[in-house]
């Protein structure tokens, strides 16, 4: 990589939104400040912003990003404000800061914890980094618990704790609920159909044919959103609103709680456990409608042990048209079916199903012709001289080394006397020459291993493809290369890989 780029991380919690030192805006200004004073010379000048994400775990899109480029080796330094913004996780953040940027030679810098590692060359920062990552670490449990003890307190009040009111209602400037005409009307007209006995899918049906929006568009439409028009209901959304006591004025709250500081899933909590406040908010259905359609839509409670559904292609299946999960149908010959459009006669994937058995022998074939391309392409013949490269490496960063320690010794001679200033010069610009050359060097002999190492699992997982007869399930391969498979109404599939150039 000719040129020096650096790369600007920002992080904002939803929780830190009101300092506004630790503002986005701030950080941005604090860190062009820095960079401009560096002596630092770059080329290029990257950004990466997370609002309103945690620190306490790295699924962020703007550092994910970040880490992707610097796997790529096209990121020369990381500067933060301080290490609570690159994370909080005291195992995960030294992770990084110690093993993974040394290895692809990023610098990292955080700003305000005057830390640079290129000062910490062959260390770790001591003990005063381990103790900021400490207490970093100790804060973001703290105002978890804080946070919690806060939320519990206003839930036992009948406070809202949630940024939107339900399908149905809306918020007024006191933060209470309050009706929100347009959608109660469709709740109301839900119900009414329900206590008349209609089943969910001819409900889905009539509000598909008015044309009324699903709640999540019509919560974008009203915030002043440009939506496409999405008004195919699902039994699902239906029986979501007519199991929902909050619309009868009940107070539901503390349904679900995430033990673990920073987990995105939080866990469900039994219902004898929910706070509830009757009479708390205006009512759009009576109690005596609600009891009678929960009667007849109320959960059925399984008696034996749901069959946990293993099939080759779990979890990968999607419509190319609505770009929706297709779902698993269980008869004597199964299929995936669209059910997302099912309410509308007119979309183009409506009703559209595909076998799993053909499914699963397209699939295959693809898979099988596809190894046997890369198993007799000419990039495969390269991949056995992988221990070549590797020496190749090895004897670079040996040279790198004694450049160094040549240097190390001119330079004590020249503290010492023994050599003039000038000579000095000549041999440190010609020690710094020779290691810019090994390192231009070494980067690409790093780079063909990468490649060679890809192809190395290329043709593994080629060579496994092709020795499965057709009787086996070969779950593990098709784990190992599939990342989605797209189904097009003609029974047409387009397979997305995990690993990279496979369909090449």
């Amino acid at each position: 990589m000719n040129e020096y780029v650096i790369a600007k991380y920002i992080r904002l919690s939803r929780d830190e939104a009101v300092s506004d030192s630790l503002s986005i805006l701030n950080q941005r200004a604090l860190l062009d400040r820095y960079i401009e004073q560096s002596e630092i010379l770059y080329t290029n000048v990257l950004e990466f912003v997370d609002n309103g994400y945690t620190g306490t775990n790295y699924e962020r899109p703007g550092v994910q990003e970040m880490l992707d480029l610097v796997r790529s080796r096209k990121v020369n330094c990381i500067i933060c404000k301080d290490f609570s913004r690159f994370g909080r996780n005291i195992l995960e953040t030294g992770y990084f800061i110690e093993q993974v940027f040394p290895l692809f030679g990023v610098r990292f810098i955080a700003v305000t914890d005057s830390y640079d590692s290129s000062e910490y060359k062959g260390g770790t920062g001591g003990i005063d980094v381990a103790f900021k990552f400490l207490i970093h670490e100790y804060y973001c449990k703290d105002l978890s618990k804080k946070v919690k003890s806060a939320k519990h307190i206003k839930m036992i009040n009948g406070e809202s704790i949630t940024a939107n009111a339900i399908y149905g209602y809306r918020k007024n400037e006191t933060g209470n609920w309050e009706i929100d005409k347009d959608s109660a009307d469709v709740v109301r007209l839900i119900f009414k159909m329900a206590l008349e006995g209609c089943k969910t899918s001819k409900i889905c049906d009539a509000l598909c044919d008015a044309k009324h929006l699903v709640p999540s568009g019509y919560k974008s439409e009203s915030r002043g959103k440009s939506v496409e028009s999405d008004c195919l209901w699902s039994s699902m959304m239906i029986l979501r609103i007519i199991r929902n006591e909050q619309y009868i004025g009940t107070y539901i709250a503390g349904r679900h709680v995430r033990e673990v500081v920073g987990l995105n899933r939080p866990t469900a909590v039994d219902e004898s456990e929910w706070i509830k406040i009757p009479n708390h908010h205006p009512a759009i259905i009576s109690k005596e409608d609600f009891d009678k359609v929960h009667v007849k839509y109320m959960r059925k409670k399984h008696t034996k042990p749901r069959q946990t559904r293993d099939y080759l292609l779990l979890g990968k299946i999607f419509c190319g048209c609505c770009h929706r999960a297709l779902t698993y149908s269980t008869s004597k010959k199964p299929v995936f079916r669209c059910l997302h459009t099912y309410a509308d006669p007119n979309a183009e994937c409506h009703k559209m199903k595909t076998s799993v058995r053909e499914l699963d022998s397209m699939v295959m074939s693809i898979i099988r012709k596809q190894a046997e391309v890369i198993l007799n392409s000419e990039g495969m013949a390269d991949c056995r001289n992988l221990s070549a490269v590797e020496q190749g490496i090895a004897e670079c960063e040996n040279q790198i080394r004694q450049h160094m320690e040549r240097h190390q010794n001119y330079y004590e001679h020249f503290i010492l006397h023994e050599i003039e200033k000038s000579t000095y010069q000549s041999l440190k610009d010609e020690c710094t020459g020779q290691i810019g050359k090994l390192n231009t060097q070494l980067a690409l002999l790093k780079q063909a291993e990468c490649e060679k190492q890809n192809n190395q699992k290329k043709a593994m997982i080629a060579k496994e493809a092709l020795s499965i007869t057709e009787a086996e399930m070969f779950k593990e391969v098709v784990d190992s290369l599939v990342e989605k498979i797209i189904v097009f109404p003609g029974n047409q599939i387009e397979i997305k890989w995990k690993v990279s150039d496979f369909a090449t």
